[in-house]
């Protein structure tokens, strides 16, 4: 292992320069790279084994179209072929064997137009990610299925946070690519393009949070009437998203008839003594009866508490 030696370094695409100049002085410090690999999401692990200290420099290019003979090209012009990974060739040569104007890329427009090839192929599988999760949301919250049991808020969990880390990732990625391209295109005199077009992007984005953040809203609104009696109350719910609770005075033997007549959705009602003990905690999928009969214990208040998600129905709570 002395001859071997694995850093871990994040390097999105954009940041080609940083991560060239960086395998660059591993090579001057007497590290060569062998070999790539992911770790921790996009974190990657760079492995490198020793060798003689020299001043070599790394070229990462983004042409898969080539194949084999565009990397014979880079070949015959003393570009050593290193592997490919992520969608990207990697190269180096030694500093004293580079012209003064030589480079794998022939100028700046041939480096924007690698920049823009490897956004549009990171950007549009995340953007069509996110917009296929969000009509699928609408369509599962439509027929009231979100949310209908367990099954159902797993669904909901999984959608929202694929869709949160889409829009993250979309946003970072809109960043770094804006930077990279607006100093490039300055160079190529096509800065006013790049600015107008990530303002188009930027727009979007927030086009698809504020669908996102209307989304979470509706799909947690609440639509039920409460009617209160001296010994139990009624719910009547076309959507509960909510917590209600009740607070009454029993004594012991007293009963407390839970009845319901769910239509979709989940509802769990829970009934607590005094001092926070649960006497009795279901949800309405596990009853077997309409009506279920809690018999009290001892003298004292008891909180009755009805959870709903996306429940519609009915619910009737009554003190005998």
């Amino acid at each position: 292992m002395k001859d071997k030696k694995i850093t871990f370094k994040y390097f999105s695409i954009a940041e080609y320069e940083k991560e060239e100049a960086y395998l660059r002085k591993m090579h001057q410090q007497g590290w060569k790279l062998v070999k790539i690999s992911l770790r921790y999401l996009y974190v990657r692990a760079y492995i490198f084994e020793k060798c003689q200290p020299e001043d070599v420099i790394y070229r990462i290019d983004y042409d898969q179209t080539g194949g084999d003979a565009y990397i014979q090209m880079f070949a015959d012009c003393g570009w050593e072929y290193l592997f490919d990974f992520d969608e990207s060739s990697y190269f180096r040569k030694k500093k004293e064997d580079i012209a003064e104007d030589e480079d794998i890329f022939c100028d700046d427009a041939s480096r924007l137009a690698m920049v823009r090839r490897v956004f549009k192929a990171r950007y549009i599988p995340y953007l069509t990610l996110c917009v296929s999760d969000i009509i699928f949301w609408i369509g599962l919250d439509s027929l009231i299925y979100m949310g209908s049991g367990k099954s159902g808020l797993i669904i909901t969990m999984i959608l929202w946070i694929t869709i949160l880390l889409a829009l993250l990732y979309l946003g970072v990625l809109t960043m770094q690519f804006y930077k990279c391209e607006k100093k490039l295109a300055e160079e190529t005199e096509a800065a006013e393009g790049v600015k107008y077009k990530y303002i188009g992007l930027a727009v979007l984005w927030v086009a698809l949070a504020l669908v996102t953040g209307i989304l979470i809203l509706y799909a947690n609104r609440s639509d039920y009437s409460v009617t209160d009696r001296e010994n139990g109350f009624s719910i009547e719910s076309k959507r509960m998203n909510t917590e209600l609770e009740r607070e009454y005075e029993a004594q012991k033997g007293d009963q407390i008839a839970i009845g319901h007549d769910i239509d979709d959705g989940y509802i769990e009602i829970t009934i607590k003594d005094s001092e926070g003990q649960v006497l009795a905690s279901q949800s309405y999928e596990d009853w077997s009866e309409d009506i279920q009969t809690i018999v009290v214990p001892k003298d004292g208040r008891y909180r009755i508490i009805c959870k709903g998600r996306h429940a519609r129905g009915s619910i009737q709570v009554k003190l005998e």
